[in-house]
């Protein structure tokens, strides 16, 4: 029996599997100069880069205040053999004689230290047991130790190191945060420069291609002109020179913009469209209040 399959249903499917699929990642995204310095900026590698270090810095930091902390370790040995011969003097005849020896040995401690940072010594408590299984004797002996505080002390210089350290530790701390800022402030102000000349390039586009279409009417109702002997053919030449340099300065507008949007696409890592940015001719200020402008709240400085 045959399956005769539509050729419909085929082509929709590759449809569906091929050409969706396909559209779906050559979509373009159309963005602000907000969602590009506070959302994309974060996709460059410049930027990557910096917040890794510091988030490293920021680990470092916390590993540092961790070892502040109390540390707790466990030693554990938990069969030891071992076997020998040992050279015994008999008590009564006063010979001597290698006897073999076996014996197993287990043993654990646990140990809780404590950095102490304002005489810079280190403070120990310490407990412990063992047991030992002497396998030739067949005897057993158990040694506890439970409990005993033990504290080192360097006499010159400890204190200085621990102080050292802690601002050594804060100010990478504080560099690479910086070193963060200093670089999203940049990013920001290189992308939108970048934004911001891709949309003035955008504009000067639409004018020149406004200048363009009306320089093809201009050039069609010359020719008429110049049929009906109203104009002379040196004017019709003047104007299709004219077409000619306002084509020549659109093509280079062209270009110009495509530069400068791929320059943006490359350095935010996104691939994005942008949108005429001119506002209307009323939403433009007529002038700048003097007084309005000083009741503006200041910028907030940054406390170090």
């Amino acid at each position: 029996m045959k399956n005769n399959v539509n050729p419909r249903t085929i082509i929709l499917i590759i449809y569906i599997l091929v050409v969706i699929p396909h559209n779906l990642s050559a979509a373009k995204v159309i963005v602000t100069l907000d969602e590009i310095i506070n959302v994309h900026i974060y996709n460059n590698l410049s930027l990557k880069a910096a917040k890794k270090r510091y988030e490293n810095s920021i680990l470092e930091y916390e590993n540092y205040r961790k070892s502040l902390l109390p540390a707790v370790s466990f030693s554990l040995s938990p069969v030891s053999f071992n076997r020998s011969y040992r050279l015994l003097q008999d008590a009564i005849k006063g010979d001597y004689y290698n006897v073999n020896d076996y014996s197993l040995t287990s043993n654990g401690a646990m140990t809780i230290t404590q950095k102490i940072g304002l005489a810079g010594g280190v403070l120990s408590a310490t407990t412990s047991m063992s047991f030992l299984r002497e396998i030739s004797k067949s005897m057993n002996s158990y040694n506890t130790i439970p409990f005993y505080i033990t504290y080192n002390q360097t006499l010159f210089g400890t204190k200085k190191t621990y102080t050292f350290e802690r601002e050594q530790a804060r100010a990478k701390l504080s560099l690479a945060q910086m070193d963060f800022i200093q670089t999203v402030c940049a990013t920001q102000t290189t992308a939108m420069e970048l934004y911001l000349s891709a949309c003035t390039l955008l504009e000067d586009y639409l004018l020149c291609k406004e200048v363009v279409d009306a320089d093809s009417q201009l050039v069609s109702i010359s020719h008429k002109l110049l049929g009906k002997g109203k104009i002379t053919a040196f004017d019709y030449n003047k104007v299709q020179i004219q077409a000619m340099e306002d084509k020549m300065s659109l093509d280079k507008t062209i270009l110009a913009y495509e530069s400068t949007l791929n320059q943006l696409k490359d350095y935010i890592g996104t691939d994005i469209e942008l949108q005429p940015i001119t506002p209307e001719a009323k939403e433009l200020p007529r002038h700048i209040s003097l007084a309005a402008a000083q009741d503006q709240p200041a910028a907030p400085t940054m406390a170090m």
